[in-house]
C-alpha cells in the first residue's frame, strides 16, 4: 500500500520537477543571450556620443531655419492682407 502511494506521489512530482527544471533552463538561456546582446550593443555604442551631438547641432539649424521661414511667411501673409492664425 505504501508503495502505491509513493508511486502516486513520485511520478507527478518527477514530472513537475522536470517541467520546473526546463522552465529555469530556458529562462537562464534567455538571460544569457540578453546579457551578451547588451554587451555587444555597449561595445558598438562607443562612438554614439559624437553622433548624437552632431545630430543635435543639425537639428538646431533646422529649427532656426523653420523659425525664419515662419517669420517670412507671416510677413507675406500680412502684406497681402490674408488672415492667418
Amino acid at each position: 500500500m505504501w508503495f502505491e502511494i509513493g508511486l502516486g506521489v513520485a511520478i507527478p512530482s518527477a514530472g513537475l520537477a522536470i517541467a520546473i527544471g526546463k522552465y529555469f533552463w530556458k529562462k537562464e538561456k534567455c538571460f544569457t543571450e540578453m546579457k551578451n546582446k547588451i554587451e555587444q550593443l555597449s561595445r558598438r555604442d562607443g562612438t554614439s556620443l559624437k553622433t548624437n551631438s552632431d545630430l543635435e547641432a543639425r537639428l538646431k539649424v533646422v529649427e532656426n531655419d523653420g523659425i525664419e521661414i515662419k517669420i517670412y511667411l507671416r510677413q507675406i501673409l500680412t502684406k497681402l492682407e490674408i488672415p492667418y492664425k
